[in-house]
């Protein structure tokens, strides 16, 4: 991912999410969302996934699942964007989210499929 300033009381929504990726797979095409759970998390340092089992360290964390049929049942931060098959996700950050940020720390974000 790429560097990203935010500033504290801004929202990061649908006019401007904090970002947009589209997944891709082996042979470079989209990856298909359908039957997946997307998680991301942004951490001060990263933790041990062994002992830090529920991310409870993360000062922000998203999920997005996507069902059989291709239709996202969850979007708690991560958002599909189009059908499942363009593999296409946004994070969007309310302004509560960012206005509790601690301020001139790097964070450590991943995303996991």
């Amino acid at each position: 991912m790429a560097n990203v300033i935010l500033t504290q009381g801004d929202s990061y929504a649908i006019r401007r999410p904090l970002y947009t990726i589209t997944l891709i797979d082996d042979a470079l095409a989209p990856f298909d969302l359908t039957n997946c759970t997307v998680r991301t998390t942004f951490k001060i340092a990263p933790t041990d996934p062994l002992t830090d089992t529920t991310d409870s360290t993360a000062a922000i964390a998203a999920t997005l699942i996507v069902n059989g049929a291709g239709v996202a049942t969850t979007e708690d931060g991560l958002y599909m964007i189009g059908a499942a098959t363009d593999g296409t996700i946004e994070q969007r950050l309310t302004a509560t989210d960012t206005l509790n940020l601690a301020v001139g720390v790097s964070w450590f974000s991943d995303i996991e499929l």
